[in-house]
């Protein structure tokens, strides 16, 4: 899921078609509808099969890589469902990924799974996982500010505290108050 929404936008670039375009849109369209879960997030544990379960879930290094989909997506397309579900992510699926000090993550969660311990599914280093972790939330407060150079414009689309010194624009501060 998280390379089809970044490619489709990615290439639309190269090669300038609609359907390249709309890619990412319609593969977070199809996601949302089959594989959807409470924190924004999608079943993929390790396999795609389109089965909506209560039990089934993600990966943490899924929800991580979805973000920067998300971010990649909406600085393409400008398509701001791209960073709610970016927000979404980060408010709630990350942080459920994560032991409360960030010294762990949990390889494998899923909205219904109430307590897991040890392998395969508990709180570990997994390497896949501890390799994408640690990029979750500096991608996200990098996505609060963009500048648009053709309309000369500031788009605040992310919130979280942050001071960003924007060029032409002065510095950007982002505060929950």
């Amino acid at each position: 899921m998280c390379l089809c929404c970044r490619l489709g936008s990615l290439w639309w670039r190269v090669s300038g078609s609609s359907d390249d375009f709309n890619n990412a849109q319609l593969a977070l369209d199809w996601a949302e509808k089959y594989l959807h879960m409470s924190d924004g997030m999608f079943m993929a544990d390790e396999e795609v099969e389109g089965l909506n379960s209560p039990s089934r879930g993600t990966e943490t290094c899924t929800v991580v890589e979805t973000m920067f989909s998300m971010r990649t997506a909406f600085e393409i397309t400008g398509n701001i469902t791209f960073m709610d579900r970016l927000e979404r992510i980060a408010f709630n699926a990350l942080p459920a990924a994560l032991w409360p000090d960030v010294t762990s993550n949990v390889y494998h969660h899923s909205s219904n799974q109430l307590f897991a311990v040890g392998p395969p599914f508990g709180y570990s280093l997994w390497f896949c996982c501890t390799s994408n972790v640690h990029q979750g939330w500096p991608k996200f407060v990098m996505s609060a500010v963009h500048t648009d150079t053709a309309t000369k414009s500031l788009v605040i689309s992310g919130y979280s505290p942050s001071i960003s010194d924007v060029p032409g624009f002065g510095t950007v501060n982002i505060s929950g108050r």
